[in-house]
């Protein structure tokens, strides 16, 4: 006969106000449990509740479809309980079992059932090292599972938390069991995530090979994931084969290193989705969602849930193929204390998923908006600007901004004649590095300001007189000269010129 030993231990955690986790720690009856609720308000903590008793109630006959039977009457009274009460709407639960069961022979097993994203690990006994047992029913577990994601790229992944199967959301739901054998020495863990995403999966193992005291081994993890900051409720129940029947001796000539003989998946195992249908599909108020699943279309259930989005399966619509498959949300909403939205339900249409949706054509034309609009920009700004500056040693006007603007440069549109050198010194400054002005007419204004300042500074000679005899000269400054009769003569006067004062360019 299969004995056991247990111990368990619930935390509300170092930031929440309310603990929304439940455990079932039933050491006689052989039937271990923990549920992690998720519905604003107190949708969770009623749901996990409600998801206990009803396991408990229901498991009366001692077999692995029983056990399933149970966590799906879990569901349904979830449900039920959310349709009497409005402010429990959209409330849900993970939930991750562990119980004995009989064989048809009349032998007996463990058999692990869970839906959500609350985990099964088991430590074997002299072994170092953790094995999950149970498989999440997340985002990031499915991708890790195609192979587009790393265990530690999922681990710190943003959309973490959303969940692709979960109690409470729909009418039906699918649980994934596995069955194993059970093997004394064997120390078995079930928690929530609240452990798990605080606790390194080595230390847990240390702790649980350190404390042979279930009790003790449970509270220390908890401990721990408080000590990790106790972002979420912590739940964990630790269970110990005592005795198994002689079963150990079955393992020695096994080359099952981890106990399983049988598994049962729900329908997320079976033609899993691609990475482009993993981000399509309808939205709703509590964000997109998208359906995709072995046979042709099926209803999802969508649910914001306190600590993580929720989309579940469901029936398909139709009459074809059989239970809903893998619902995937597209974005994920915030942690939040408020009530969640009732879930929202959609029907996809049957037709071969289309790469190119219309979610993509909106993003591409969005981005092709976006990048002409830039490139309008760049380009009106580097061909209706122009300054005066230098080309070598001449005084140029260019068309463009001073040092370019992105892939245009400056352009030399109009050349001066004038030398940089002979640039008055108020002018010689703005000149050298570029004199910016709001169009091609204002750039030649100030070439001729600083010509006529040019002019200004250097005046040139104002008159020059041949006088041939006979002749009378006016010399400009009032004297009138009379040569005497002999050779010509040339005479020459310099008026003195009185500059005004100098002008502002």
């Amino acid at each position: 006969m299969t004995t056991f030993a247990s111990g368990a231990a619930t935390h509300v955690g170092q930031v929440r106000q309310v603990n929304q986790d439940h455990v079932l720690d039933l050491v006689d009856d052989g039937l271990f449990a923990v549920a992690d609720g998720m519905g604003g308000h107190r949708g969770g903590e009623v749901a996990s509740e409600v998801a206990i008793d009803a396991l408990k109630a229901s498991f009366t006959e001692r077999t692995t479809d029983a056990l399933v039977d149970a966590v799906k009457s879990a569901n349904r009274a979830i449900v039920s309980r959310a349709k009497d009460d409005p402010d429990l709407r959209g409330m849900g639960t993970t939930m991750c079992a562990l119980a004995k069961v009989q064989l048809d022979d009349g032998d007996e097993c463990l058999t692990v059932v869970n839906v959500g994203d609350s985990r099964a690990y088991l430590l074997k006994a002299g072994e170092q090292d953790l094995w999950q047992v149970s498989e999440d029913h997340s985002l990031v577990a499915t991708l890790v599972r195609q192979g587009q994601l790393t265990p530690e790229e999922a681990a710190v992944h943003p959309q973490r938390n959303i969940l692709t199967r979960a109690l409470g959301i729909d009418q039906e739901v699918l649980p994934d069991s596995f069955a194993l054998l059970p093997v004394k020495g064997d120390r078995y863990l079930l928690c929530s995530d609240g452990l798990f995403n605080e606790v390194e999966e080595p230390t847990i193992a240390q702790i649980m090979r350190d404390l042979t005291d279930p009790t003790a081994a449970a509270e220390e993890l908890v401990r721990l994931a408080n000590e990790g900051g106790g972002r979420d409720n912590i739940s964990v129940v630790i269970v110990d084969v005592t005795d198994d029947a002689g079963h150990h001796k079955l393992l020695e000539s096994s080359t099952d290193d981890h106990r399983v003989f049988e598994v049962v998946h729900g329908p997320e195992r079976v033609g899993e989705p691609a990475e482009d249908e993993l981000l399509g599909g309808g939205a709703s108020a509590n964000g997109g969602a998208a359906a995709v699943a072995p046979a042709p279309p099926v209803v999802v259930g969508a649910a914001t849930a306190g600590g993580a989005t929720v989309l579940a399966d469901a029936p398909t619509q139709t009459g074809a193929g059989g239970p809903g498959g893998v619902v995937i949300e597209a974005g994920s909403a915030p942690i939040t204390d408020a009530p969640a939205p009732p879930a929202t339900h959609f029907a996809t249409a049957a037709a071969t998923p289309s790469r190119f949706t219309w979610r993509v054509a909106l993003f591409l034309l969005a981005f092709i908006a976006i990048f002409a609009a830039g490139f309008y920009t760049v380009h009106y700004l580097a061909t209706n600007s122009y300054f005066v500056g230098t080309d070598g040693n001449e005084v140029v006007i260019y068309q463009g901004r001073v040092g370019g603007l992105a892939w245009y440069q400056p352009v030399v549109v109009q050349r001066t004649g004038i030398a940089v050198s002979q640039v008055p010194g108020e002018f010689s400054a703005d000149v050298a590095k570029g004199r910016e002005q709001p169009s091609q007419a204002e750039a030649e204004a100030y070439v001729a300001r600083l010509r006529a300042r040019m002019a200004e500074a250097n005046p040139a000679p104002t008159t020059t007189t041949t006088s041939q005899p006979g002749t009378t000269t006016t010399t400009g400054l009032g004297d009138v000269i009379t040569p005497s009769q002999g050779p010509p003569t040339t005479t020459v006067t310099t008026l003195p010129v009185i500059p005004p004062p100098p002008s502002v360019p």
